[in-house]
């Protein structure tokens, strides 16, 4: 690695690097986020990978360390044709990650979160599909959440647009992950249905989940300093 000055600087392993956020977009369209391991972040309002507004977002195949993916619906410039600010979370495809809880770390415990103070009306057609949260038993259980994609006043990915199914947690005797605020009858499948989900969101989604699909998630940050 470089500086600006074009000295060379060497990261060990007890390097620290001070980023809030490993992604912050705002008012963003089009964002395909596959294959990545995640670890060093915060979990909650200042960690992981962070959206502000967002239209046609996937992520897929990742491994997230003890972070997640937090969603706003702060309006944002970037998602309309003229110069004004628009709040929307639509079309988002999160499929097949892993969220790895390896240790407590004394700070709430969040996989998949929208915020509340900023939650908008304009959230809908999502598909959350084959996710794991992992060594789940390691977090207190009065800190243990539910996939947080919608609010109590029937706002966020809900029944009526979105789809939620095969996401696991190995904590508990029947192993479903659910989400929060969804009905409390509503039947989790346990294997997603492609056909199910992809008349939810837009074309390119289906066709990215295919080209994606077999994408190797990394275990470990094994990259070698050099």
């Amino acid at each position: 690695m470089q500086s600006s000055s074009g000295k060379q600087i060497a990261l060990h392993k007890e390097t620290l690097i001070h980023q809030l956020s490993l992604i912050y977009l705002r008012g963003s369209q089009n964002i395909d986020f596959v294959g990545n391991h995640v670890r060093g972040f915060q979990n909650g309002a200042s960690g992981g990978i962070k959206f502000k507004s967002g239209r046609n977002i996937l992520i897929m195949n990742n491994h997230f360390r003890n972070t997640g993916i937090i969603m706003y619906g702060n309006g944002e410039f970037g998602l309309g044709d003229t110069y004004v600010r628009i709040a929307e979370l639509s079309n988002w495809l999160v499929a097949n990650n892993t969220i790895d809880w390896k240790r407590w770390e004394s700070s709430y415990k969040i996989g998949m979160e929208l915020n509340y103070p900023t939650r908008t009306a304009n959230t809908k057609n999502g598909a959350f599909i084959d996710n794991r949260y992992i060594n789940y038993q390691n977090i207190p259980s009065n800190r243990k959440q539910l996939m947080k994609i919608a609010s109590d006043d029937d706002i966020g990915f809900l029944p009526r647009d979105s789809y939620v199914a095969g996401n696991t947690r190995d904590d508990t005797v029947d192993g479903l992950l659910k989400a929060e605020n969804w009905p409390a009858n509503y039947v989790y499948p346990t294997t997603s249905n492609f056909n199910d989900w992809n008349v939810l969101l837009h074309p390119n989604l289906g066709a990215a989940y295919h080209e994606y699909i077999h994408t190797k998630i990394p275990m470990r940050d094994d990259l070698n300093v050099k």
